[in-house]
C-alpha cells in the first residue's frame, strides 16, 4: 500500500543513511541532504513502524484476519497517543494518524469485526467494550447462528451442491446446525 511505501522509503534512508552520506559526499553533492534531520527521519520511522506491522498482518491472505482488525486498530490509536518527549512534528503527525484512523478506518468498521473478536478465545471477553456493547455483540453472535438453524432443507441441498469458496467455507457449520 501507499502507506507502506513511505514507510519502506524512509527506513531504507535510514537504514542506508551513512552509505548515501558517503556517496554524496564523493560527488561532492552532500546540500542534497543537508536539510534532512536524521534524527526526525528516525523519528518519523519509529512512529509509522506499527502501521506497516498491521498493515502487513492485516493483508495476509493465507490467514484469517477479521478477528485481529480491532485489536489492530486498537495498537494504532494507543501508539498514535503524544508523549511529553515527542518531537512537535512527530506530535502533528500522530494528530494527523489519529484523525485518519478515526474517520476512515473507524467508519468501515462492521459488526463482522466485533463479532469475530467476540468469537476468538483470547478476546472474547471483549474488555474494551461497554456493558451494554458486549450485550449487543453476544446477541448478534446469537442472531447469526441462528439463522442458520432457519435455513430450509432445500437451502441446505443447494449449500451442499455449491463448489464455490465462499460456500466451500459456509459448509463447514453444516454439521454444527440442525
Amino acid at each position: 500500500t501507499r502507506g507502506n511505501t513511505v514507510f519502506y522509503m524512509l527506513n531504507s534512508i535510514e537504514e542506508n543513511w551513512e552509505e548515501i552520506n558517503h556517496f554524496l559526499h564523493s560527488k561532492n553533492e552532500l546540500h542534497r541532504i543537508d536539510s534532512i534531520n536524521l534524527d526526525y527521519l528516525k523519528a518519523v520511522t519509529e512512529t509509522l513502524r506499527p502501521f506497516e506491522e498491521a498493515i502487513t498482518t492485516l493483508e495476509g491472505e493465507n490467514n484469517s484476519t477479521l478477528h485481529l482488525v480491532l485489536i489492530y486498530l486498537h495498537q494504532l490509536k494507543k501508539s498514535c497517543e503524544s508523549n511529553y518527549c515527542d518531537l512537535d512534528v512527530i506530535r502533528r503527525l500522530k494528530e494527523k494518524l489519529l484523525f485518519y484512523l478515526d474517520t476512515t478506518v473507524n467508519k468501515n468498521i462492521t459488526m463482522f469485526h466485533k463479532l469475530a473478536l467476540f468469537l476468538y478465545p483470547p478476546t472474547n471477553k471483549l474488555l474494551l467494550f461497554s456493558n451494554s456493547e458486549k450485550q449487543f455483540i453476544e446477541d448478534e453472535c446469537v442472531r447469526h447462528l441462528k439463522s442458520f438453524q432457519n435455513e430450509t432443507p432445500t437451502e441446505r441441498e443447494e449449500l451442499k451442491a455449491t463448489t464455490s469458496p465462499v460456500s466451500k467455507k459456509a459448509k463447514l457449520f453444516l454439521d454444527f446446525v440442525e
